[in-house]
């Protein structure tokens, strides 16, 4: 809604911007997006899942992972032929890596 007040995080941005203010007293379009720390994509260390490994030592934390463990070799497989919501299946990854040799 262009017409509707700012919201507060908006407004502590601009302080006083009123939407009398604005061209046609439109505020431009906002969505609002809430997420939590697992989503999207990321690592989890071993500390996360447990206070000790099985053989009683301290698991890593995130910034004892060694980062050589985050990179490498790999490959680029384009599934933009596929409709939103879609689950690729193995077969499918199989041929897109026959595509590309």
């Amino acid at each position: 809604n262009h017409s509707a007040p700012p919201p507060p995080e908006l407004a502590a941005l601009f302080p006083g911007l009123r939407l009398e203010d604005l061209p046609g007293g439109d505020l431009w379009a906002l969505e609002r997006v809430e997420m939590c720390t697992h989503s999207g994509t990321h690592v989890d260390a071993p500390w996360h899942y447990s206070a000790t490994m099985a053989d009683g030592s301290k698991p890593m934390t995130i910034d004892e992972v060694p980062l050589d463990w985050f990179h490498g070799r790999g490959v680029k497989l384009d599934f933009r032929d596929v409709p939103d919501g879609h689950v690729v299946t193995a077969d499918e990854i199989r041929a897109k890596l026959r595509e590309i040799g």
